[in-house]
């Protein structure tokens, strides 16, 4: 069904993991390294679950339109009063949306909660929409019957014959940042779709991870130290009862799944600040199975910007003499092995370098040679592994 449906699978599959953020989260990254475009929520066109809409830079011209139930606070009484009202006519503007919806049923918060995640974005920007819902809703907003009751005329007659006051306000309030934008959407909807795409957010570090988060709940370990790179999904804080310190559980991600990490006391008094939802980092830490679900208790992080040498001064700092995993494709030949290493003896240093070859049997060949990782070298790189391996 995948191979041969892939949009119509994806969008199944979305749908039916609405309520866990979790596995929509994964299921959207996984849209997007199969090139499936998924779009925000939208008051006008979204439905129930996941839809199908034309998209011409989508695969197969079609993309995936995000369903109003996987949007938290957003109930089913709401989004059938909104599916209701809408199948008259579309909204034209935030003024008729809020006239013409039972205010009982899409109240403040659900308002509020469609703004954030920009379903209501074609009537302006988000902070002007939030700033604005009560003046306007007090302007627009008529008095529904009780419900089950009907009114003096019928729901037709009144979008015909009403003709809506078109409330002018203020959208030069300042937006907000992307940062926040993501924020909310995180917030939400579980993961951000306005970030970007999350191998382009660990492009600066993954070169530095042994392991895909994947690889780990695929892999047999035995207590072995493993290091990734991840972006941090959510953070809960404890304090722990014997010593009376925080420490906290994390969750991180990279495009290939989810896994658990386990922050002692000692690491998360000298690393608290680098715990926050969106931010990349690398981890070092030692595989603990229990219940056959792997996680990682952490003994080191680093961020991209100490990385790149920006900051210093946290647990897990930028170490010269680190070691940077390349990934070989299958498909990859001798002569190409050639190729790198003639790169990897003109850009000498400090870093060692492993090999990853990539297979059944994920085999690793730590070099002789040490070099120093630049963003040009990793281009150098890429070339030669595309070239040989014939790779988009």
């Amino acid at each position: 069904m995948k191979a041969n449906y892939p949009v119509e699978f994806m969008t199944a599959l979305l749908t039916a993991e609405a309520k866990d953020t979790e596995k929509i989260s994964q299921a959207v990254y996984e849209c997007r390294r199969m090139g499936i475009k998924v779009l925000q929520p939208s008051i006008n066109e979204s439905d129930v679950g996941f839809g199908i809409i034309s998209e011409s830079d989508s695969l197969e011209k079609k993309a995936i339109r995000f369903g109003l139930d996987a949007i938290k606070n957003v109930g089913k009484a709401a989004i059938e009063e909104i599916l209701k009202s809408r199948n008259a006519k579309k909204f034209m503007t935030f003024s008729d949306f809020l006239s013409r919806v039972d205010t009982r049923r899409v109240n403040r918060k659900v308002i509020e909660s469609l703004i954030k995640v920009g379903a209501l974005s074609l009537f302006g920007p988000r902070a002007a929409l939030l700033a604005n819902i009560d003046k306007i809703r007090g302007k627009v907003s008529r008095p529904k019957g009780p419900e089950n009751q009907d009114s003096l005329f019928s729901q037709d007659e009144v979008v015909s014959d009403l003709k809506v006051e078109v409330v002018e306000f203020d959208k030069s309030i300042e937006e907000f940042s992307d940062d926040e934008i993501q924020g909310l959407e995180r917030q939400l909807l579980g993961f951000s779709l306005s970030a970007k795409p999350i191998n382009e957010v660990l492009e600066p570090i993954e070169h530095l991870a042994s392991h895909k988060i994947q690889e780990i709940f695929t892999q047999e370990f035995s207590e072995e130290t493993v290091r990734i790179a991840a972006v941090v999904s959510d953070v809960r804080v404890i304090v722990t009862k014997k010593s009376g310190q925080e420490m906290a559980f994390v969750k991180v991600r990279d495009e290939t799944g989810v896994i658990e990490l386990v922050v002692f006391p000692k690491i998360f008094q000298t690393t608290r600040n680098s715990w926050i939802d969106g931010k990349s980092l690398l981890i070092s830490g030692k595989v603990d199975i229990r219940d056959d679900e792997p996680s990682l208790l952490v003994n080191a992080i680093s961020t991209s910007e100490e990385e790149n040498g920006i900051l210093n001064g946290i647990s897990g700092a930028k170490d010269k003499s680190s070691v940077v995993y390349i990934k070989i494709p299958q498909e990859v030949d001798v002569e190409g092995l050639k190729l790198l290493k003639e790169v990897f003896i003109e850009n000498p240093g400090e870093q060692s370098v492993t090999l990853v070859f990539e297979g059944n049997t994920k085999s690793r060949v730590n070099l002789p040679v040490k070099i120093t990782w630049s963003e040009s070298l990793a281009r150098q790189i890429s070339t030669i592994l595309e070239n040989k391996a014939g790779l988009n």
